[in-house]
């Protein structure tokens, strides 16, 4: 269980290294303050990563998993092939 939660912790902190969280860290440093004001941007973004994260693996993630059919082989190599 501790390596699963060193996993979705590990998860979060890349995850707020996200290309889409730039635009708005570079706002950010750049104003007033900025260091504090970048700091505690990533660690909302780390914290909404960890916290998803988190109630997946720990909530309904096995229901959800039990809810969704399983595909054949030949559909899941079509989709694999397709998202790759």
């Amino acid at each position: 269980m501790l390596a699963l939660v060193a996993l979705v912790v590990s998860v979060g902190i890349v995850d707020s290294l996200n290309p889409s969280t730039v635009g708005p860290a570079l706002y950010l440093v750049v104003a007033p303050d900025g260091a504090r004001r970048l700091a505690g941007f990533t660690a909302g973004v780390v914290a909404v990563g960890l916290a998803g994260g988190l109630v997946l693996v720990l909530g309904p993630g096995q229901g959800i998993l039990a809810a969704v059919p399983r595909p054949g082989r030949t559909t899941t190599h079509a989709i694999e092939l397709a998202l790759g």
